[in-house]
């Protein structure tokens, strides 16, 4: 056997077990959501949580995996582009996850903000590699998850050629309070918050309050950690 055809035969070979141990991961891998939301009553995972979970699956299979971040731009808006790479020196498989920045606001920090899409970009690329169903995580800043669109149920007139009124989009203003005076404990004011996400108060609407409760919990790590140093 010739030398070069040893090299691709190895190199086959190799692949062929790269691909097994990728299976192995995804099919061990346990991630779960072990962070709580207290204000929005729900589980969530971030991206050192999935790290923790899997760097003894890839110390046992001997795989490396690396993830890089890069700004690109697309219709005028910013995004973070993370690319997860794993590999054993023989295949590799690659996945890639964005999230966009947000125009910067009065009182908000540029380097925390893009640290913030950098962590959600990881954690959609991490999802993707190790089939990680995320699908419940209204995943912090990045809004390219979907709810899946409600069935619509057909109801009777009250009155001849009259419409069943539209069923109000806007959030409760109870809820956008008390929301509110969650962001002003961890010294957030509400025009800050207001401003940095371009809307009024009072057209808030349910689809928002998924995403203003993500970044509250972003936001309190960061102001907890603050705290503690």
């Amino acid at each position: 056997m010739s030398e070069k055809l040893e090299k691709e035969l190895n190199k086959m070979v190799g692949g062929n077990m790269f691909y097994q141990k990728v299976a192995r991961v995804q099919s061990e891998l346990n991630a779960p959501k072990n962070l709580k939301n207290n204000f929005g009553g729900y589980s969530y995972r971030n991206v050192e949580s999935i790290y923790e979970a899997v760097k003894p699956l890839l110390l046992r299979e001997g795989l490396a995996l690396f993830i890089s971040d890069e700004i690109v731009e697309s219709n005028d808006r910013i995004y973070v582009k993370a690319t997860a790479t794993l590999t054993d020196g023989y295949g590799e498989i690659k996945s890639v996850g964005y999230a966009r920045e947000a125009g910067m606001k009065k009182g908000m920090d540029e380097a925390q903000l893009t640290g913030s899409c950098s962590s959600y970009a990881r954690k959609y690329a991490l999802g993707g590699l190790f089939l990680i169903d995320d699908n419940k995580d209204i995943d912090e800043m990045d809004h390219t998850k979907e709810s899946a669109p409600a069935v619509k149920v057909a109801k009777p007139k009250t009155d001849a050629g009259k419409k069943e009124p539209a069923k109000d989009e806007y959030a409760d203003k109870a809820v956008v309070d008390k929301m509110m005076a969650e962001f002003a404990k961890i010294g957030i004011d509400e025009p800050d918050l207001l401003g940095y996400f371009g809307i009024k108060k009072d057209q808030i609407k349910q689809s928002d309050i998924s995403v203003l409760r993500d970044y509250f919990v972003e936001k309190k790590a960061e102001y907890q950690a603050k705290k503690t140093a």
